[in-house]
């Protein structure tokens, strides 16, 4: 199952009617509950909240901090389980809370905000089900936002003062503690896990764990930025199993520290992550009430407003979408977008569909339903996220692109076959057009790109045809691994190729390039695979650029050693006319 798109089973139009809360309320004595996801499939957790047959509840999932939300269908008193299967409810909705109920909201919040607070829950692990998963920074944020929007839903049962702290806490951008990248962090995890695990590496590692709950989120945190900087022995890593993105510590550094504070890619990341987060729980849940109490603060979310309302309309959500729709974020004008020119004073006016939202010069939304969008002339720049539509099928560039950020298909543009691509497009993000897995052509010959950015065509796994681009310099890691074409035209200006930019890692069964050409004859920066596939590599005979490919070869079928049982790489040099 696709974790980041399970939900309430209980009807949307059911749940609409229900006054729903964040319960922060233990469960005294803990409980078993059985809960059943909207594939069928059930199974049995740790209830270490308060929880009633049928409250839908966001589980721990897979022992560790990802998020998959079902309902319960089965809840009893004082069964234990063992420690390595005591998952738990992350986070617990119910309806008609007591006031009470509403101060340990309240209290959450106001534990988030204060610094010795918040270090102590994040140094509190003794309970967690397995150790080594660390600080889970994203959860704590996420839960913040949730009981600040139940204290508002609620203002009688809250009160005044609580109210006016939660939308307060609302009104900051959400991102992570600098200490937890810095040494105190490691301090306090050691302290705290060798109290409750007394066999521990003694030196003070730990790790920091991201999540989020909205499609997409994975892509968007792989792309920022702040991973491209030297962060010493920090280990990074994607965890399928956990669906977390980890960052295995050894000791944090004042160094490490200044780098995701001062990263302003990562702290508008983390603000996304967290908020949108929040919003595709309370979405995927129906929960209309909360919702409602959201859209009444001034949440930092104009940026990725028009995801959420996609996202809603999506899954069927439908009170939800008509809510945000309304609601006061959306003040926007289509019909024209006002873009600043060179000229002093003056300024050009960008004619497009009221399907196209663009601002100065950023095509930054196209909400139509057109099997082939034809991007209006002027536009600049495609933005991360710009088209999530389920049907498109074919997009035309103007000549006036010259960039495309992030990923602008959502959802791994599912149905899109053909892309036209502008003649003076010369910057192309990382990820681009990753997963597009119906994409059967790439034509970027007549673009101006020197370079084709890491995993920007990675896993379309029907991309037929690949023409690169005249004056193309380098390709980097995984730019066309795993994609159906049979062969590769590098053009003379190449001069690097780097390791596995076309080679999937060490899974070379699932290759289908059978020829290489390479039109220069320049040595260039380009490893050759170590494995044995059949493989042919077309280039002027004698040339440096032979020479090169032929020393590797000999070298690859003298590393038997290497390979154990694995025949060696024979590779065939042709000669290139």
């Amino acid at each position: 199952m696709d974790i980041e798109r399970t939900f309430n089973s209980m009807s949307f139009e059911k749940a609409s009617d229900q006054n729903w809360y964040l319960s922060m309320t233990p469960a005294s004595p803990k409980q078993t509950i059985e809960v059943t996801f909207n594939d069928g499939k059930a199974y049995k957790f740790l209830g270490t909240g308060k929880v009633n047959v049928g409250d839908p509840v966001v589980i721990d999932y897979g022992g560790a901090s990802s998020y998959k939300m079902g309902n319960v269908t089965e809840a009893v008193n004082g069964i234990t389980i063992k420690r390595t299967h005591a998952l738990k409810p992350l986070f617990v909705f119910t309806t008609e809370p007591e006031k009470t109920d509403l101060k340990k909201n309240a209290k959450a919040i106001k534990d988030l905000e204060d610094e010795t607070d918040l270090k102590a829950a994040f140094s509190d692990i003794r309970d967690l089900d397995l150790a080594e998963n660390g600080f889970h920074v994203t959860d704590y944020l996420i839960a913040g936002v949730l009981n600040a929007i139940s204290v508002i839903a609620f203002p009688k049962l809250s009160g005044d003062k609580a109210v006016e702290n939660a939308k307060a806490f609302l009104a900051d951008k959400k991102s992570v503690p600098g200490f937890v990248f810095g040494k105190e962090a490691s301090s306090l995890f050691y302290e705290a896990i060798s109290s409750a695990f007394p066999v521990y590496p003694e030196e003070n590692e730990y790790s920091v764990s991201f999540t989020g709950f909205y499609p997409g989120w994975k892509e968007d945190l792989l792309r920022c930025s702040v991973w491209e900087n030297k962060m010493g022995k920090v280990d990074k890593y994607w965890s399928e199993k956990e669906n977390a993105y980890f960052l295995s510590m050894g000791n944090g550094t004042g160094t490490l520290q200044a780098t995701f504070k001062k990263n302003q890619d990562f702290i508008k990341l983390t603000n996304e992550l967290v908020f949108r987060s929040a919003l595709s729980i309370i979405i995927r849940g129906g929960f209309v009430n909360l919702l409602d109490a959201a859209l009444s603060t001034q949440m930092p979310i104009a940026d990725f407003y028009d995801d959420v309302v996609a996202f809603a309309k999506d899954i069927g959500s439908e009170a939800c979408y008509e809510l945000l729709k309304s609601a006061d974020y959306k003040n926007k004008k289509f019909e024209a977008t006002e873009k600043k020119t060179g000229k002093a004073g003056k300024k050009e006016t960008i004619k497009a569909p009221k399907e196209f939202k663009i601002k100065d010069g950023v095509l930054v939304k196209y909400s139509g339903d057109e099997e082939t969008v034809i991007i209006p002339e002027g536009v600049k720049v495609i933005g991360n996220q710009s088209f999530d539509g389920f049907n498109i099928k074919k997009i035309v560039m103007p000549d006036t692109v010259t960039k495309i950020e992030g990923k602008p298909l959502c959802y791994g543009g599912l149905c899109v076959e053909e892309i036209i691509f502008s003649k003076n497009l010369s910057s192309m993000a990382s990820f681009a057009f990753a997963g597009c897995k119906s994409l059967k052509s790439v034509d970027l010959s007549n673009t101006k790109l020197k370079t084709i950015r890491k995993k920007c065509f990675l896993d379309c796994e029907n991309l037929e045809v690949v023409k690169l681009p005249q004056k193309l310099k380098a390709i980097e890691e995984y730019a066309f691994a795993r994609i159906s074409a049979k062969e590769i035209i590098f053009p003379a200006t190449v001069e690097k190729i780097a390791t596995n930019a076309i080679f999937p890692g060490w899974s070379y069964q699932e290759m289908s390039i059978t020829d290489l050409y390479f039109e220069g004859t320049s040595a260039i920066e380009f490893i050759l695979p170590g494995r044995e596939f059949p493989l042919k590599i077309h280039c002027k005979k004698d040339s440096a650029l032979w020479r090169m490919l032929e020393e590797q070869n000999e070298y690859n079928l003298n590393r038997k050693a290497l390979f154990g049982d694995n025949k060696n790489v024979s590779i065939e040099l042709v000669d290139y006319k």
